[in-house]
């Protein structure tokens, strides 16, 4: 049970981060826009898990797929007036700062990260399952 929260904790990294950064720039006096300071902010964090090796270039990818499909989806509900951003920003796209789509790219990387070990359990069982009916096989 400890190594599954642990697990569950690590995955969840990128995410506390992010919504650490939130919390951080409503109280702190950024001297850039705030939203503009978000975007950096979550910009650093993705290149220090990459440094880190906690995310692979490939998990990058799909992290960054999930980020241009929210940033999409964030474009459309502002479009039909579900919600705004009413703070400045220099990196608005159709009044959408371009930060709000790592909010997405936050479950891509716990997607990415819970998955890992999972694939990693799966594929040793089915190797040694083939190998051990190889082995039967040739006995016989």
């Amino acid at each position: 049970m400890f190594r599954f929260a642990w697990a569950e904790a690590k995955s969840c990294t990128f995410a506390v981060a992010l919504f650490a950064g939130l919390a951080a720039s409503s109280v702190l006096p950024l001297p850039i826009p705030r939203y503009d300071a978000l975007l950096f902010y979550a910009v650093a964090v993705t290149v220090i898990f990459r440094a880190l090796r906690w995310e692979s270039t490939q998990e990058m990818v799909v992290i960054a797929g999930f980020h241009l499909v929210g940033l999409g989806f964030e474009m459309i509900k502002v479009r039909l007036g579900s919600w705004s951003y009413p703070e400045d920003a220099y990196t608005k796209v159709g009044g959408v700062p371009l930060y709000s789509g790592f909010l997405y790219a936050a479950v891509g990387s716990y997607v990415c990260s819970a998955w890992r070990p999972s694939v990693a359990e799966t594929v040793q069982p089915g190797l040694h399952t083939a190998t051990a009916a190889g082995s039967a096989a040739r006995e016989v």
